[in-house]
């Protein structure tokens, strides 16, 4: 990828509501609105001008003080998001052109502005390097800089854009959004992600992570989804349906926690309290059987391929083996391959004995043929609606779940009603049984931590987290990232 194309478009970015960044912004649009020329705007309603003007403003400020702040292994490319230019790039209504929704002649006159203001870098575009890309500069810089990573109200995703499904382009045979064919139940879904985002909006997540740590977070190589930085406003989530139907699919998407290496994951909390993640195990595979009637016993390990030596949750070969199965769920033309290494490590000589040898070890559910007809998709739909069940019911009582596909983060203290309601949902969605796994969370102590036997129980436990951070007597300290932002969610969440 080009250095031209890593920025991300500026309206997929989360724009704030109150704080520091709307009133600066706002500031913004009213000395550009004063020293415009009203010429130009003859016969527009001067009312509806400042409102679109100051939104858009609004909007451009929020994705620069996002991309200055985000969290991770940055670099220079992840403080540059895309603004297109051309016309046609902008549309007047919320479609599924995946354009930008809202005025372009407005859009570039403030981006205009702002560079002749010494307020932005730019890199123009091209058709080949994509669309132009900007960064923040000058005493913008300087504003928004010093504010430092705050927690702060973001607008909510639009209901037209709560649920997208794509499909292959017959052509290009990429991905394109198609429209959305509503009924009562995409009705339904959509009032239970507008109640579950909700709920996200007003809660906190961060890392129980210092800034050293933090700084060291990087994506693996065996997961394109991970991100080397960290948006922390990506808090809202979306259905994404697959091959133009609303029963393909359907998993959720966009909540920064998805985008980070599982070992990161044991570091979040939630309102600064400890957390634990609970994933249903061998989650595809039992929904295969379970789809079949067939009975799978409980204590069966789904990834072992018949291995006589095999040591369960601890087997080295099983991170291998996980990673494979579920690739292979979705590889209608079974193309997926190991890694040479990985395959030698597995005791086979090619790639054919590995999937052989899967088929064979689930032979019993037609493996082989359900994998090529497509039941990838057909799986996740279904793990998609428990998962959208699940969200919901904690969502009502103002409790977040944080889903990561088939595994939900949820505060300590309620993870035996989760437990429970997991299987419970299960079993009224796939008529069948299962069973869940628990990862308790670490603290920074335990970040990177190789020794898995180390007991970190006694360091922080609930609400002590959130008072260590705030009530350090070194506020600018080793944790002031974390610490800033969490002093700031609880600010506004308690605020009278």
């Amino acid at each position: 990828m080009t250095s031209y194309r890593q920025g991300s478009r500026f309206d997929w970015y989360t724009a704030f509501t109150e704080g520091p960044v709307v009133r600066h912004a706002t500031a913004l649009a009213s000395e550009h609105l004063s020293i415009s020329s009203s010429s130009a705007n003859r016969g527009v309603n001067q009312t509806q001008r400042r409102e679109k003007v100051k939104e858009i403003f609004i909007q451009i400020i929020s994705a620069l003080y996002s991309a200055l702040h985000a969290q991770g292994q940055t670099n220079d490319n992840n403080q540059w998001i895309s603004i297109p230019r051309t016309r046609r790039a902008y549309t007047g209504k919320h479609d599924g052109s995946e354009k930008v929704f809202g005025s372009h002649s407005y859009t570039v006159s403030i981006v205009d502005w702002l560079l002749r203001n010494g307020m932005l870098e730019e890199q123009s575009g091209n058709e080949i390097k994509g669309y132009s890309r900007y960064k923040i500069a000058g005493n913008l810089k300087a504003s928004l800089e010093v504010l430092g990573l705050l927690w702060m109200p973001v607008k909510p995703i639009a209901r037209e854009q709560l649920i997208i499904v794509r499909d292959k382009d017959p052509k290009t045979k990429g991905s394109v959004r198609v429209s959305l064919v509503t009924n009562s139940k995409i009705g339904q879904e959509l009032n239970q992600l507008e109640t579950i985002n909700e709920c996200l909006r007003s809660h906190c997540f961060s890392l129980n992570l210092s800034d050293k740590n933090l700084r060291q977070i990087a994506a693996t190589d065996d997961d394109e989804d991970e991100m080397n930085h960290i948006n922390f406003y990506q808090t809202q989530i979306v259905r994404i349906y697959a091959r133009g139907q609303t029963n393909k699919g359907g998993r959720f998407y966009r909540g920064w926690w998805q985008h980070v290496p599982s070992d990161v994951r044991r570091h979040i909390l939630i309102d600064g309290n400890k957390t634990v993640e609970i994933d249903y195990s061998g989650m595809s595979m039992r929904l295969l059987y379970a789809s079949e009637g067939i009975e799978l016993d409980l204590n069966t390990d789904v990834y072992n391929l018949g291995y006589d030596n095999w040591i369960g949750e601890k087997d080295p070969r099983r991170p291998i083996i996980k990673t494979y199965v579920n690739a292979v769920f979705n590889d209608e033309n079974e193309r997926y391959r190991v890694s040479p290494k990985d395959l030698k490590f597995l005791g086979l000589t090619d790639q054919q004995q590995l999937r052989e040898k899967l088929y064979n070890t689930h032979s019993k559910v037609n493996l082989r043929d359900r994998v090529t007809s497509g039941w990838g998709l057909d799986s996740q739909y279904l793990d998609s609606e428990i998962a959208l069940h699940l969200m919901y019911q904690f969502a009502i009582d103002d409790d977040p779940l944080l889903p990561v596909h088939d595994s939900f983060i949820i505060r300590k203290g309620s993870e035996l009603y989760l437990q429970q309601l997991m299987l419970d949902t299960f079993e009224r969605v796939a008529k069948g049984k299962t069973r869940v796994d628990v990862t308790p969370s670490l603290p920074n102590e335990g970040f990177r931590e190789k020794d898995s036997n180390k007991d970190y129980s006694k360091i922080y436990v609930g609400q002590e987290i959130l008072d260590t951070y705030i009530t350090s007597k070194d506020h600018l300290g080793e944790y002031s990232v974390m610490n800033n932002y969490l002093e700031s969610w609880e600010k506004d969440y308690f605020k009278e």
